[in-house]
């Protein structure tokens, strides 16, 4: 945004500059500058809000995803282990995490 806010001052001066004679010999430059930077002045507010919404957005479907795997790892837990033993209880991720990687090592690979 600074960046947009620099090439707008830096055309602005340009223009405000130049003599009337310049001015005169360069019509449509000189139009079409004004023309263009009243464009994207109008739009800059549009492109920040659409990025606003982007990034909002992203970080909500995020959220939602985590909270969708935790409920469905913490359902397993509850299914799986007795709740007295709290020790199971504590470990089940981990224990859970080797089991898997074990049965990973025996099973031979499909090729692709």
């Amino acid at each position: 945004m600074l960046i947009d806010f620099t090439i707008f001052g830096t055309v602005i001066y340009y223009v405000l500059t130049l003599t009337q004679e310049q001015r005169h010999n360069i019509p449509f430059c000189i139009y079409w500058l004004i023309v263009d930077m009243v464009i994207m002045f109008c739009t800059l507010p549009y492109v920040k809000l659409a990025m606003y919404i982007q990034i909002l957005g992203e970080s909500t479907k995020n959220i939602y995803t985590l909270f969708q795997i935790q409920k469905t790892k913490l359902k397993e837990r509850r299914d799986n282990v007795d709740f007295s033993d709290k020790i199971a209880w504590k470990r089940f991720f981990q224990e859970n995490e080797l089991k898997k990687k074990e049965k990973e090592l025996k099973e031979p690979k499909e090729a692709p």
